[in-house]
């Protein structure tokens, strides 16, 4: 005796139906994933500038206040930092910034240098207005000091 019965299961259409939207799903994921991943890589390159930025601002405190002569030269974009014992070397370029050995990827425009308030081209400065590019948006590092008696008298005669 041969019974009909029949098995439960799904039909090509609906099997279809199911194929189409796991796939949009997925593939709306995998987008989804990829918008992640590129904001996680753009969070991290910003950070990565901002510690350059805060790097170079720090230095640059530093060795303001702890060398007596600073000069800049326009010509090669060099600042030079000096007390009797020691030295610093600045080289500034666009892409660039280079302290003795020690080199800091950070894009830059010209660097201002001051001294007594107006804007120098060479020569001794007592401050200094970096612009950073476009990229990382309309920030500059500024760094000054206090100008000690001597060179206060110097700068009078």
């Amino acid at each position: 005796m041969k019974r009909n019965t029949k098995i439960k299961a799904l039909t090509l259409a609906e099997m279809l139906i199911v194929l189409v939207i796991s796939s949009l799903v997925i593939g709306i994921t995998f987008s989804v994933l990829d918008l992640v991943q590129k904001t996680f890589v753009m969070i991290q390159d910003n950070y990565a500038q901002s510690i350059v930025t805060v790097q170079l601002k720090e230095r640059l405190s530093i060795d303001f206040n702890r060398y007596h002569e600073i000069t800049y030269n326009s010509e090669f974009e060099e600042l030079v930092l000096k007390n009797p014992l020691d030295s610093v070397l600045y080289e500034f370029n666009q892409s660039l910034v280079i302290r003795n050995e020690d080199t800091l990827m950070l894009n830059i425009q010209k660097p201002k240098c001051y001294f007594l308030g107006k804007e120098v081209s060479h020569g001794m400065i007592d401050a200094i207005k970096i612009q950073l590019n476009e990229e990382l948006g309309s920030g500059f590092i500024f760094v000054d000091r206090v100008n000690d008696v001597k060179i206060m008298l110097d700068s009078w005669e």
